[in-house]
C-alpha cells in the first residue's frame, strides 16, 4: 500500500510540473460538533490534488484525470489514508471509449438519499453526510461506453471492489456502543476476487425523455454485522459480506423550467437490517418520484420515496439560493409516514476568492427502532464545519 501511494504521488508531482492543464491544490479541514453531547469529533484534515488534461492522438483522445485526497493519520484513526477520487485514464474514439483506474459511478440524479448509487462503497462512518462526493469511495476497474445515435451503453467491470468505512468504536454513529470487540473503519477487500460487475443502457427519445436501465452484481451495501461466538468462548462482532444482484431504471424529462425525474432500484436476496447487528435476507424494493422547478436564482425540489421492504415513505423538499455571489444557503427536510423519522439540514456555503467555508446543521429526531431511519441517531444532530483553500 505505501508503495503505490509513494508511485501516486510521484505521478502527481511530475503532472503538476506541466502548465497545459486544469488543477489545484487544496487545504483543508472539516469536523462536526455534536450538540446533544458537547462533543467534537469526525475531524479530517486532508490535502487535495487534482490534475486533468486531454492528450490527442492520431485516431483518438487521451483523457487523464488525477485527483486524490490525502488524510492525516491521527484524524482518521487509519495508518496513512489516501482517497483516490478519480485517478484513471480513458480512451475515447468516435463511438466508443475505455476507462480504466480508481473510478466513481453516479446513476442518481437526487438529493438527499440516493438509492441507485450501488457501484460504489461509502463512508458510513458520518452517518447523514449526504455529499456522494465524500461519501462515496473508489473502486478500481474498467469499463467501455458505446454511443449509438440515441442510445449509450455502459459496461463496468470492478477488479478491486474497496470496502465501506464504518463507523469507528466511541464514535458518535457506532451502534454497537463499543461492544463485543467492535473497532469500525475499512472493510478490507482482496484484489482480484468477488468481481462486482454490471451494464446501464441510457436512451434519450426525441421527445425529451431521458432513460436509462441498471443491471449490477455488487456487494451488499452497507456491510453489516452481526454475533459470532457462544457463551463459553465469548462474543465477537463479525463483518458479513454477500454479494447481490440489482436491478434499476432511471428516467427525467424537462419541459421548460420543470424537471420529473424518477428512480427504481430492486435487490435480490438484499441484508435487511432487523437491529444495529442483526439482519434477514429479503428481496428490496425503492422507488422515488421527484419534481424540480428552476428560476434565475432559486430552485426548489420535492420527492416522495417508498422502500417497500422496511416500510419507510419519505417526502423531501430541498430548497437552494445562488442569489448571492459568495453565499448559496440551501435547506433540505425528510418526513417519514411512521416512527417519527425527520431529518432538517440547513446548509451555508461561503466562497471568496480562494477560500470555500461550508457550514452544515443537520437535526434528527424518530423512534429507537430498526425500521425507523433517522431514529437511530436522534441524539446525534450535530454542526458539521469546513474550511478549504485552493491554490
Amino acid at each position: 500500500m505505501k508503495v503505490s501511494v509513494f508511485c501516486l504521488l510521484f505521478f502527481a508531482t511530475t503532472l503538476f510540473a506541466q502548465d497545459d492543464a486544469e488543477k489545484s491544490f487544496i487545504l483543508g479541514t472539516r469536523g462536526s460538533y455534536f450538540i446533544n453531547d458537547n462533543y467534537y469529533d469526525n475531524a479530517l484534515n486532508f490535502v487535495q490534488m487534482k490534475y486533468r488534461d486531454e492528450v490527442l492522438l492520431e485516431t483518438s483522445i487521451l483523457k487523464r484525470n488525477f485527483e486524490f485526497r490525502v488524510f492525516d493519520p491521527v484524524s482518521t484513526n487509519e495508518d496513512f489514508f489516501v482517497d483516490p477520487v478519480n485517478v484513471s485514464a480513458e480512451l475515447l474514439f468516435d463511438k466508443t471509449s475505455f476507462q480504466a483506474g480508481f473510478i466513481r459511478y453516479r446513476f442518481s440524479e437526487t438529493f438527499g438519499l440516493q438509492i441507485l448509487d450501488v457501484a460504489n462503497p461509502r463512508d458510513y462512518s458520518d452517518y447523514v453526510l449526504n455529499d456522494l462526493s465524500w461519501a462515496k469511495r473508489s473502486v478500481f476497474g474498467i469499463n467501455m461506453k458505446n454511443t449509438f445515435d440515441r442510445l449509450e451503453t455502459l459496461w463496468m467491470l470492478t477488479l478491486w471492489d474497496n470496502g465501506d468505512r464504518l463507523p469507528y468504536k466511541g464514535t458518535p454513529y457506532d451502534l454497537t456502543e463499543g461492544k463485543f470487540g467492535y473497532e469500525g473503519g475499512v472493510v478490507e477487500r482482496p484484489w482480484f476476487k468477488d468481481y462486482e460487475y454490471g451494464a446501464r443502457f441510457k436512451y434519450l427519445f426525441e421527445n425529451g425523455l431521458d432513460m436509462s436501465v441498471l443491471g449490477y452484481h455488487h456487494f451488499a451495501r452497507p456491510t453489516v454485522l452481526s454475533l459470532s461466538g457462544n457463551p463459553f468462548t465469548g462474543f465477537n462482532i463479525k463483518q458479513r459480506d454477500r454479494m447481490v444482484n440489482s436491478l434499476g431504471m432511471a428516467a427525467s424529462y424537462v419541459l421548460g423550467d420543470w424537471v420529473l425525474r424518477g428512480d427504481v432500484l430492486y435487490t435480490m436476496k438484499d441484508n435487511f437490517q432487523t437491529g444495529p447487528i442483526t439482519f434477514e435476507e429479503k428481496n428490496h424494493y425503492q422507488q422515488l418520484m421527484g419534481l424540480d422547478r428552476l428560476w434565475e436564482t432559486w430552485s426548489l425540489g420535492a420527492q416522495i420515496q417508498n422502500d417497500f421492504a422496511y416500510h419507510r415513505n419519505f417526502i423531501g423538499m430541498k430548497l437552494e439560493s445562488s442569489y448571492f455571489e459568495f453565499w448559496k444557503p440551501s435547506t433540505m427536510f425528510f418526513v417519514g409516514d411512521s416512527h417519527g423519522d425527520q431529518w432538517l439540514q440547513l446548509k451555508n456555503a461561503f466562497e471568496y476568492e480562494s477560500w470555500n467555508v461550508n457550514v452544515t446543521a443537520d437535526f434528527l429526531s424518530g423512534e429507537r427502532k430498526a425500521k425507523g431511519l433517522f431514529g437511530l441517531y436522534r441524539t446525534d444532530d450535530r454542526i458539521m464545519f469546513e474550511v478549504m483553500k485552493t491554490y
